[in-house]
């Protein structure tokens, strides 16, 4: 079978006045350089496997949040969909097999962890593939694509709880990653103070020295 790697550490450089980083790349025993330059930079060496489709499911203690990504729709999508990070690849949501859901939390306990990101490759004849889990994968981008996953509601809880076996029951209203980023909007927070504040029309003129006279936005 074809051999892929992927660097432990991504790295990115201008050439001719392009930017080119390091994704997965399929690799032959005639590109690798000696085994002292190897040993410098570490990676990931596996068979290639084909794809049905992958999964990013993210654990919080016992509480997974999984997102079904079809890398065939995209284009070096055999290697590595993080070349395009956008949502046109998922069709939502996905439930582990309860074998693979145990398995992540059996191996989540045997690293000391409570949380964690786990990669799947799901192959055409329904059989999951392993990849990786890392403790502080990235997240919150599942719940950019999949709404319906309220991760950063569970995150919250889950810190707040402080139990490594927490199981995630979610309110009635959630907190939403979407919400977070309105609330965050500095500029209409901006506004919407600075017409809170304004006077009406008729009203009478303001006297107050501007020494004395405060601005809600300051910087």
């Amino acid at each position: 079978p074809s051999v892929i790697h992927k660097p432990l550490i991504g790295a990115a450089w201008e050439e001719n006045d392009k930017t080119l980083s390091t994704y997965t790349a399929r690799v032959r025993i005639e590109d690798l350089p000696g085994d002292a330059l190897l040993r410098a930079a570490p990676g990931i060496f596996q068979a290639q496997v084909k794809k049905q489709f992958e999964v990013r499911a993210q654990f919080f203690g016992a509480s997974c949040f999984a997102l079904k990504i079809d890398s065939t729709r995209i284009e070096y999508g055999e290697m590595d969909w993080r070349l395009h990070q956008n949502g046109d690849m998922t069709d939502g949501s996905v439930t582990l097999p309860d074998a693979v859901y145990q398995a992540c939390l059996k191996q989540l306990a045997s690293l000391g962890l409570v949380a964690g990101a786990f990669d799947f490759i799901v192959t055409p004849d329904d059989e999951w593939i392993y990849l990786e889990v890392n403790e502080a994968g990235q997240f919150i981008f599942v719940e950019q694509w999949c709404p319906e996953l309220t991760l950063f509601d569970a995150f919250c809880s889950f810190v707040e709880s402080g139990d490594p076996n927490f199981v995630y029951t979610a309110p009635a209203e959630p907190q939403t990653l979407d919400a977070l980023q309105q609330a965050a909007d500095p500029e209409r927070i901006c506004a919407e103070d600075e017409a809170r504040r304004s006077p009406p029309a008729d009203a009478a003129p303001d006297v107050t020295p501007d020494a004395e006279k405060t601005t809600a936005c300051a910087a």
